[in-house]
């Protein structure tokens, strides 16, 4: 098998830090995550572990680019154990989470609201639920972003409303 390029793996390692999600059914305001930003604690676990980041603008971590071969499959392993311990689910969120996380996505839908950037109206929480995990799944970010004009989608704007309106799924964690 060819080595991966030093790039590649920091490109691999920052995809594998990358969570989509979806939650949906109540229309009261969610409660406080257990930690503001579960990321950051993914990276304060991945230094105590000897790998070193940062969260990236656009919702993800960014670990050492310049790991080893040998390191990397334990970087990996670490990465896992460290998403875990934030409390991130790795094999896709639970049905009966969804209603919450739907509730997160009208909280950003506000939000990209505010910021002056409008969208269609929400699908019911039931559509949410039904089409989680499909190419037909809505998320408030994408039904704005996606909805602009080719040329106004630029990535200073994509990290720019990323900063203003974080997307619920990349720190979507159990409670």
């Amino acid at each position: 098998m060819p080595k991966p390029a030093r790039g590649s793996l920091a490109a691999l390692t920052a995809l594998a830090f990358l969570l989509v999600g979806c939650s949906a059914d109540s229309h009261t305001p969610p409660p406080a995550p257990a930690h503001q930003n579960p990321l950051e604690e993914v990276v304060s676990c991945l230094d105590d572990a000897g790998y070193p980041g940062f969260v990236i603008e656009n919702g993800g971590v960014r670990s050492p680019s310049d790991i080893s071969e040998d390191q990397f499959g334990p970087m990996q392993e670490a990465v896992v154990a460290c998403q875990k311990q934030a409390g991130f689910y790795l094999d896709g969120i639970p049905a009966e989470e969804l209603p919450r996380l739907y509730d997160l996505e009208l909280v950003e839908q506000d939000c990209l609201r505010d910021l002056g950037y409008d969208s269609p109206p929400p699908p019911s929480v039931q559509t949410f639920i039904d089409e989680y995990g499909t190419e037909d799944a809505w998320e408030a970010f994408g039904a704005v972003f996606y909805g602009l004009p080719d040329s106004e989608q630029t990535e200073e704007l994509y990290n720019s409303l990323q900063r203003e309106c974080p997307r619920p799924s990349d720190t979507f964690t159990a409670e």
